[in-house]
């Protein structure tokens, strides 16, 4: 990861819990913003019907990207676009749709050029402080959502083990920890990603750039997900891939084991 635009985010979290969403700043150890969104469900069927209302068309046709994919900023880090799917929620209280997070994630992270193009903010110090049109955002942007979709759904469906404390946190994601689960007195990571050398590569990358030692202490549960096949562990809500029962059960139970051993 850029180092320039990962300072960007030190002391800034998310956290998602049962009972609310809410975002911290710490500057110099101290609290100096707190933002929460209480009318934001946690509950997996208010969850799913809201998915299942959602409809994804795709920003450009395969083979014709009519500038929704830019090389430079394909290959470049740029502002994160989880934190911008994550902020919108603590700032409106509902899952995003495309459109709303592509907006939310210009008028955030953006200068606008002229219209419908746009440099990235001074402050993330971005390599060539490229040029764009928002359709390339978008591109990118269409690219993630069904993930964070896909993790949310999982998140929300280990909550409904009362024995569980269940939680998405920011900075634990920006590692590949995408949700944390305590029980017994100890808390265990999952990593969900779709089930590809190219995806797994991705979440390795983010445990490589972290100190080794740190992140091994760390118990970890990989929950590649797959919507077809022998592997098939996925099932789907509306247009979105999500973890089917078993595979959630799955989880559960190796949080258990794990937790419980020796």
């Amino acid at each position: 990861m850029n180092s320039a635009v990962r300072d960007h985010y030190k002391g800034i979290n998310i956290f998602i819990t049962k009972e609310k969403a809410w975002e911290e700043h710490i500057v110099d150890g101290k609290l100096k913003f707190i933002a929460a969104h209480p009318a934001f469900s946690t509950n997996l069927m208010d969850f799913e019907r809201q998915v299942c209302r959602m409809k994804f068309t795709p920003p450009y046709r395969k083979g014709q990207s009519s500038g929704n994919m830019r090389d430079d900023l394909e290959k470049t880090e740029i502002p994160y676009l989880v934190y911008s799917f994550y902020h919108f929620i603590v700032q409106f209280g509902h899952i995003p749709t495309l459109e709303q997070v592509t907006d939310h994630y210009l008028n955030i992270n953006c200068e606008k050029v002229e219209k419908g193009i746009y440099r990235f903010k001074k402050c993330f110090k971005v390599k060539g402080n490229p040029i764009f049109s928002s359709k390339a955002i978008k591109g990118r942007m269409y690219r993630s959502i069904f993930s964070y979709i896909r993790e949310l759904h999982l998140l929300f469906s280990l909550m409904k083990y009362e024995e569980f404390k269940v939680s998405y946190i920011f900075q634990e994601d920006l590692d590949g920890l995408d949700i944390a689960v305590e029980y017994n007195g100890q808390t265990v990571f999952i990593r969900s990603y779709v089930d590809t050398r190219r995806s797994l590569n991705w979440k390795d990358g983010k445990k490589n750039k972290r100190h080794k030692s740190a992140y091994d202490e760390k118990k970890i549960i990989d929950a590649p997900a797959c919507g077809k096949g022998e592997k098939k562990n996925c099932k789907m809500l509306g247009q979105v891939y999500v973890n089917d029962d078993s595979s959630v059960k799955y989880i559960y139970n190796k949080v258990i084991e794990m937790c419980t051993a020796g």
